[in-house]
């Protein structure tokens, strides 16, 4: 009874972790929308690199909760089967970190005065959410596997 409990409060904090990542993704994608070359208003780039800087933070933080709950260690010690999928969604933690870093230097570095410019932050942008979300799936249907593999040695 206690296992299951604990196991309904991480997939709380793992679902209120993945709206919270999804809530800031919306507004720097929404703030990238609204960037019209030649039209660059006071402060929206440096708007737009605060959200980016927090969203790196954000991203970060997620990723260490996911990791401090041990769900991907839970499932690794509990189905050693799963081992290097395991192994492959931890290196994604880091190499989303360092794509969103990459996005966020371009956007540093970019002229937002320029359509072209704007159009690849957003093709960066949406690409990096994509893979995010792709890796969450990944990562939740692991658990879901591992969990329904556990429940089913109990039956």
């Amino acid at each position: 009874m206690v296992e299951n409990e604990k196991r309904h409060s991480i997939f709380r904090v793992m679902e209120e972790e993945h709206e919270s990542l999804k809530t800031v993704y919306l507004i720097v994608q929404s703030k990238i929308k609204k960037l019209v070359p030649g039209q660059l208003q006071l402060n929206q780039k440096e708007e737009l690199e605060f959200l980016f800087n927090y969203y790196q933070k954000r991203l970060a933080f997620h990723f260490d909760i996911e990791e401090s709950i041990g769900v991907l260690n839970d499932i690794w010690e509990r189905e050693p089967y799963f081992t290097e999928k395991v192994i492959a969604l931890r290196k994604e933690h880091s190499d989303l970190v360092e794509e969103l870093a990459r996005v966020f230097d371009f956007l540093k570095v970019g002229n937002l005065d320029s359509k072209e410019v704007i159009d690849k932050l957003n093709v960066f942008f949406e690409t990096f959410v994509e893979n995010l979300k792709a890796h969450e799936e990944r990562e939740t249907t692991l658990v879901l596997k591992a969990v329904n593999t556990d429940f089913g040695e109990s039956d």
